[in-house]
């Protein structure tokens, strides 16, 4: 029996040649709706952020705007403190969150770290004032200038990046990279998304205006980038994308180029002078480091936490592990970062150095860094390093499937690297952005948990004094007797912490009165002990601190000046009703039975 031929396929059912959907796909990410096609995603991963509420300075800023007698209140800047503040100023008031509990014993007594971010600051008032009982709307305004920032990013993509296929697709991996997560859900870290938003507009307005765009586009780019710096001084990771341009771009000749550096130059002198003369300023601190005023200790933390950063922006882990990794752990990772640095440099760098434009993005990516590491890296801090990082990323991703067909070994080491960046950026990012923007609202909620399992442990014994025996770190516990009494409007009793870590403490009772206390790696066991005292100022053996009621004593210190073990001398003794010694364990606190005199305890650790 003869066989029937089957009907022919419709035109459209007809398997096309990769060739052409290739074709069809360049066309679509060459597409003028993909600004805002990007925005649109970008938003929608992030929305649930919308349910992220309130976390811990958060509840001050809200605290001090709803109190001010009018919508401005006397300091328009919710970031920093006023002008007229004096050293005295500094140091009454670290005494008093000593005293409270804010603040760790170790603290350097003339910490300080005001910040200068009136723009972002109007914003947060607006929250505040308007709807302060309504989270999810603040959230949505942090939502909207996100959806801004990729906008503007991806037009800047459309305006630089070549070929265009390449700028499509970076535009998409921008919106959609978790390292975004929280500055989009943390509402006080806002402050990143206006200044890098500011930042782009300028650095398209400069663009235009080297273009042949006249004076409107020149003044665009200064009153855009003074809006940047009003948001935040993050805005200064900005300024190597200027410096890049002038460099890579720009074909005018020198003395035009030098001459038009003057439109970004100016505005940030402007901006430090400012900043410095209304008493803007990091001191007393080891993650806040001051560029100016404390250059040894920037420079000898540059590189590491320069190569952490790259390695938060193009791989895996994300750079935030570095503050909370102890020694053996935290050599490990920059280690790791280093090699992985070094790996995408020579299989990549030799292919892409090739092209100017290239040469552009590597430059500003890597001239942000610097500002960025002015403080400790998390993936927070490379909003403006993805700017130009993802056109890299792309880059390599397109070229891998025009040259899918090369065998050579380092043709197959780059289709490698573009594999992982397709898994990291396309496939795990999109996933990660949503859960990652809400890491603040999982960290209140650890919060919360431990200050409702202390406000359960108290007698309410007149007088009575909290002694947390560890925590997580000196932040966790200060942050969390203060968002206790913001949240609840009621003061916890006076919080004490002993050691600022949940690995291994040796504690001998030494008298009645007295505690010796020894954690495994000391009292900075972790970088992120280290927020509110800094390298300048060391510990001594025999120091001996008072802070009205508990006496410290340091027992040991070591090469660097980094307390190793201290006696903790209480005014009663400590089995007083009026002393609620409590240990962190699974998460909350329970009483902790000190030893008898002469007695040894271990806590923590394995």
């Amino acid at each position: 029996m003869r066989a029937v031929d089957a009907p022919p396929l419709p035109p459209d059912r007809i398997r096309q040649p990769w060739r052409v959907r290739l074709g069809r796909l360049v066309a679509a990410l060459d597409s003028p709706r993909i600004p805002l096609v990007a925005a649109v995603l970008g938003v929608l991963l992030s929305s649930p952020s919308l349910f992220a509420g309130l976390a811990t300075e958060d509840f001050a800023q809200r605290d001090v705007v709803t109190h001010a007698s009018s919508a401005f209140g006397p300091n328009l800047d919710l970031f920093g403190h006023e002008a007229t503040w004096t050293l005295g100023d500094t140091l009454r008031r670290n005494q008093e969150y000593v005293l409270k509990g804010y603040f760790p014993w170790v603290s350097d007594p003339a910490f300080d770290a005001s910040f200068f971010r009136p723009l972002t600051s109007l914003t947060h008032r607006l929250d505040y004032r308007l709807y302060p009982g309504v989270p999810a709307l603040a959230h949505l305004q942090s939502l909207l200038w996100y959806g801004g920032l990729v906008a503007a990013v991806a037009l800047l993509y459309r305006a630089l990046a070549e070929p265009p296929l390449v700028g499509g697709l970076a535009a998409l991996l921008y919106a959609v990279d978790d390292a975004h997560g929280q500055p989009i859900g943390w509402l006080i870290n806002r402050n990143a998304l206006l200044a890098s938003l500011f930042a782009v507009l300028a650095l398209s307005a400069y663009d235009r205006f080297r273009r042949g765009g006249g004076r409107l586009h020149a003044a665009l780019a200064v009153v855009a980038l003074a809006l940047g710096f009003g948001s935040a001084e993050f805005a200064l990771a900005g300024l190597g994308y200027f410096v890049a341009y002038a460099l890579f771009v720009d074909e005018a000749p020198w003395r035009s180029r030098l001459a038009a550096s003057l439109l970004f130059v100016v505005p940030t002198v402007v901006f430090l002078a400012a900043r410095n003369h209304l008493g803007h300023r990091t001191v007393g601190s080891g993650l806040y480091l001051d560029p100016v005023g404390e250059p040894a200790a920037y420079l000898s933390e540059l590189g590491e936490r320069s190569v952490v950063l790259l390695l938060g922006l193009f791989g895996t882990p994300f750079s935030d592990v570095w503050s909370v990794s102890p020694p053996y752990e935290r050599g490990l990772l920059v280690f790791f970062a280093t090699a992985f640095v070094a790996l995408l440099s020579w299989a990549l760098l030799p292919g892409l150095l090739r092209d100017r434009r290239n040469r552009f993005w590597l430059g500003g990516l890597v001239l942000s860094l610097p500002p960025a590491a002015a403080t400790f890296p998390e993936d927070r801090l490379l909003v403006l390093a993805g700017v130009g990082a993802f056109p890299l990323v792309a880059r390599v991703v397109v070229e891998a499937v025009m040259t899918a067909g090369a065998t050579s070994p380092s043709q197959r080491l780059r289709r490698g690297i573009a594999g992982f960046f397709v898994v990291v950026h396309a496939v795990l990012a999109p996933v990660l952005l949503p859960f990652r923007t809400f890491r603040m609202h999982r960290f209140q909620a650890r919060l919360d948990d431990a200050a409702a399992s202390v406000r359960g442990a108290l007698r309410g014994t007149p007088g009575e004094a909290i002694v947390f025996v560890n925590a997580p770190t000196f932040y966790f516990a200060g942050i969390l007797a203060a968002t206790a009494r913001l949240q609840s409007g009621k003061e916890l009793p006076r919080v004490f912490t002993l050691a600022g870590t949940t690995d291994r403490l040796e504690l001998t009772r030494t008298s009645e009165q007295s505690l010796d206390v020894r954690p495994k790696d000391g009292f900075f066991s972790v970088p992120f002990d280290r927020i509110h005292r800094g390298p300048r100022l060391r510990f001594r053996r025999g120091e001996e601190l008072d802070f009205k009621g508990v006496a410290v004593t340091i027992t040991e210190v070591d090469a660097d000046g980094d307390p190793v073990a201290a006696r903790f001398s209480f005014a009663l003794p400590l089995e007083s009703e009026r002393y609620r010694f409590l240990a962190f364990r699974g998460g909350r606190y329970v009483p902790f039975a000190v030893p008898a005199v002469g007695g040894r305890a271990s806590l923590g650790g394995v």
